[in-house]
């Protein structure tokens, strides 16, 4: 069993035999009633943000032996992040998951959600860095916040890019112009890296997926698929085996 706990969301699902079954999500304050699970597991990796790890260690204790997933756990590729432990568990297992689909090529993974994550793997399987910037709700709040009279745009979704009202303008800016800052950050690894494969994984990827070039990939359980693959080397590492 792997969960990602984020920001805002749980996301967690089982593996067996490499393979996914069984996703769900919920809102953080809804997860200790949503997460129901019949029957012990073999092994429950998870990873979380801010201060639910205790809280999530003793909820999750109760199915199995329990692995909690960081900036610096082991895995079969390299960072050359510092320090590690200061790397965010999401961005790890993205960059471990994405690495994974299209090794040897070089990957860039980006994360969309409460922040917009960009975490570089090269063909030599080393990951190299990122950068990270504010997403699309926190662009839109941060604009209403910050100003007198602007409004928040509740949910800034597709649009075009002129906009002849306030709202929409606003809508515009966070929108577009978080696929114009995804382009160009994108367009700046290829030149480093012409083979370079570009996944994106989070909340809001399919919708600016569609605004972004062809030959970008989405992956909607990216960092469920980076922390299974963190639980397989864990597991090996310490002589247990495999989990299902």
């Amino acid at each position: 069993m792997v969960v990602d706990a984020g920001n805002t969301r749980t996301k967690w699902a089982f593996f067996q035999r490499g393979r996914m079954q069984g996703y769900h999500a919920a809102l953080n304050a809804d997860t200790r009633a949503a997460l129901q699970v019949e029957g012990p597991v073999d092994l429950v990796a998870y990873s979380a943000v801010g201060d639910r790890t205790d809280d999530l260690a003793e909820l999750l204790g109760r199915l199995g032996r329990v692995l909690r997933v960081s900036g610096d756990s082991p895995s079969h590729i390299l960072s050359d992040y510092h320090p590690r432990h200061s790397l965010g568990p999401d961005r790890w297992a993205n960059a471990v998951g994405a690495y994974g689909l299209f090794s040897p090529r070089a990957v860039l993974a980006i994360g969309m959600g409460t922040c917009v994550t960009y975490d570089l793997v090269d063909a030599t399987g080393v990951h190299r860095g990122g950068l990270i910037s504010p997403g699309l709700r926190m662009r839109a709040e941060a604009m209403h916040r910050s100003t007198a009279r602007l409004p928040l745009v509740a949910e800034p979704g597709i649009t075009g890019l002129l906009a002849t009202d306030t709202l929409h303008a606003l809508a515009s800016g966070a929108f577009n112009g978080l696929a114009q800052e995804i382009r160009g950050v994108v367009r700046e690894f290829r030149q480093h890296h012409p083979d370079l494969a570009v996944v994106v994984t989070g909340g809001d990827a399919p919708a600016l997926a569609h605004a972004l070039e062809n030959g970008i990939f989405v992956h909607p359980y990216l960092t469920l698929l980076g922390l299974y693959a963190l639980a397989l080397h864990h597991a090996s590492s310490i002589g247990h085996g495999h989990p299902a």
